[in-house]
């Protein structure tokens, strides 16, 4: 079954999933309370073990098989509650229904990626049922782990930080409404959930700002200079604060910065759920706050130090190429003599990890670290540029919006000669998959991106000539002179009487590189051409059509045509 999304096409076979479910449903509902906990167990781990299987082998994890696991966990606790007694469970006035386990499910599962922590912090509870008992905790414990082991994944392979400053720059008019809804979190909890996505979007898109504007100004010093400031303001906000409310010297010292760290690192939240504290500080809005600001600011430099000691001692264990690209640019001299031996040793080990080194150059700011990783690439492989399926992946890239600039260079760098190569060949039917895209960014890099072979391409590129987008007609213009194909002079030849001066321009060129000579040696077909055009442009119902550039359109093929005799 093909499933169309947009302009999008996807092979997906919706059968089998919706029959998975309902044959689940269909045999929980037939089978004892009990019973149903060992089936979901085991149900959990299969799904659990055949995900893992499958992104061990090919870097991918099955979305359906996610939720799945999901929807057994949600059974799991039904099958508790009903079987094992009500005393699992707490924060039910009445018999729980089948939606407030699969809401429970849900929370857990945004608290697994850490979303829900502020609310967590703040003591706000959106949960209507909550776990009372080690049996019902440990199911829910296993469930973050189970998450959190493939949200890590995802992270590491899909360049979160790259995406984060994509996405979340598009929301910025959302800023002021964010602001506000921070505080009503706070005050309206009957509506704290639609107000904390909002407050969510304002937090990570100043976040994704600052970790813009850092990366734009990729200074050591400054980033040095601002974390300084920043812990030196959190010290005295902390000194002061736990001093007017007379925490104990064991608590302020030890206990609470001990029992934060150990929530930042607890993977599975077992602290968050199982409710342990470390401390015997108070809870309340300014108490939430500074742990908060106090995780954010250890999270900095305990990152960095877990990366230091990967690389440094542990030699660079189940590291990925980007975050070998990316510690090759490092400060010291160490880490990055340790980031190249080990990008050495994998590509010694494997041809396989060559086309992720490849794409994950696009990442690279630093040119000089991406001709190095080309420089070790071609030590170890001198024969890697022969096989196309090498840049297949990188080539991709170039429709993306944020990395196409970024992919043509680092294409520049491999071979100058990209555009006749094999593997362009074998995406021509991929670019012009993009060719209809409604997206004009996107449609404009598949033109410019097609290969000086594509010439199937041609019809689609002729009808992008009749549209009125100027970026869109110069580059299908640029891509038909690539091409040289001599039939495309007449679809290209009324463009030099268009009412733009700059796509008359670029026809201009594209006529010369058609045909070098074609002012004396096609002037008659060129003037019967535009004497045809001038015809159809004056016709009434055209003149109705286009009453906006008729009239000018008119006057510019006439003004051609007295040039041309």
């Amino acid at each position: 079954m093909k499933l169309y999304i947009g302009q999008r096409k996807y092979q997906v076979n919706v059968f089998i999933p919706i029959v998975t479910i309902i044959t689940t449903f269909i045999l929980f509902a037939n089978i004892p309370a009990r019973q149903g906990v060992a089936v979901a167990i085991f149900g959990i781990l299969t799904m659990f073990i055949i995900s893992l299987r499958k992104f061990i082998l090919s870097k991918r994890v099955s979305a359906f098989l996610i939720i799945y696991q999901l929807l057994l966990f949600c059974l799991l606790h039904q099958s508790i509650y009903y079987g094992y007694g009500t005393h699992h469970y707490k924060g039910l006035a009445r018999p729980a229904v089948f939606f407030d386990w699969l809401w429970m499910v849900i929370y857990h599962g945004f608290r697994a990626a850490d979303i829900f922590d502020f609310l967590e912090a703040y003591h706000i509870n959106l949960q209507t049922v909550k776990s009372a008992s080690s049996f019902s905790s440990g199911c829910l414990i296993a469930m973050h782990w189970m998450l959190d082991i493939f949200l890590l994944t995802w992270v590491l392979n899909k360049r979160f930080v790259e995406s984060l400053e994509r996405y979340l720059n598009l929301w910025k008019p959302s800023l002021a409404i964010g602001f506000f809804s921070f505080f009503g979190v706070l005050i309206f909890p009957p509506i704290a959930l639609i107000l904390f996505i909002c407050a969510f979007i304002f937090v990570f898109s100043v976040i994704a700002n600052i970790i813009t504007a850092l990366r734009k100004a990729n200074t050591k010093k400054m980033t040095s200079a601002t974390f300084f400031i920043l812990s030196v303001g959190f010290l005295l906000w902390y000194a002061l604060f736990a001093s007017s409310q007379k925490w104990s010297v064991i608590d302020t010292l030890l206990w609470w910065p001990l029992d934060n760290i150990i929530r930042l690192l607890d993977i599975g939240d077992t602290f968050q759920i199982m409710d342990w504290h470390l401390h015997s500080v108070p809870k309340g809005f300014w108490p939430a706050t500074l742990a908060l600001s106090f995780r954010v600011l250890i999270g900095i430099p305990l990152a960095a130090f877990v990366g230091r000691i990967r690389l440094k001692y542990l030699g660079g264990v189940i590291m990925q190429p980007l975050e070998l690209l990316q510690n090759m640019s490092h400060t010291d001299d160490t880490i990055r003599q340790q980031a190249r031996n080990k990008m050495h040793e994998m590509l010694t080990r494997s041809r396989d990890s060559i086309p992720e080194l490849v794409s994950d150059l696009v990442f690279v700011q630093n040119e000089e670290i991406v001709r190095e990783a080309l420089q070790i690439l071609e030590e170890v492989h001198p024969l890697w540029r022969g096989n196309p399926q090498n840049l297949i992946e990188l080539m991709k890239e170039l429709l993306e919006e944020n990395r196409h600039d970024r992919t043509v260079n680092v294409l520049q760098m491999i071979d100058a000669n990209w555009r006749n190569g094999e593997a362009i060949h074998q995406l021509t039917k991929y670019f012009i998959e993009h060719l209809k895209d409604k997206r004009m960014k996107i449609k404009k890099y598949a033109i410019s991106s097609l290969g000086n072979n594509a010439t199937q391409s041609l019809p689609i590129l002729y009808d992008i000539l009749k549209q009125q987008g100027t970026e869109e007609i110069c580059c299908a213009l640029e891509a038909i002179a690539r091409m040289q194909q001599p039939d495309s002079f007449t679809k290209v030849v009324v463009l030099i009487a268009h009412v733009d001066p700059g796509i008359r321009e670029v026809a201009l060129a594209t006529l010369d590189v058609l045909d070098n000579n074609w002012r004396s040696t096609k002037k008659n077909l060129v003037r019967s051409t535009l004497q045809d055009r001038l015809f159809r442009v004056s016709g009434l119902w055209y003149k109705i059509s286009r009453w906006r550039t008729a009239s000018r359109e008119k006057r510019q093929l006439q003004t051609v045509l007295q040039e041309l005799q």
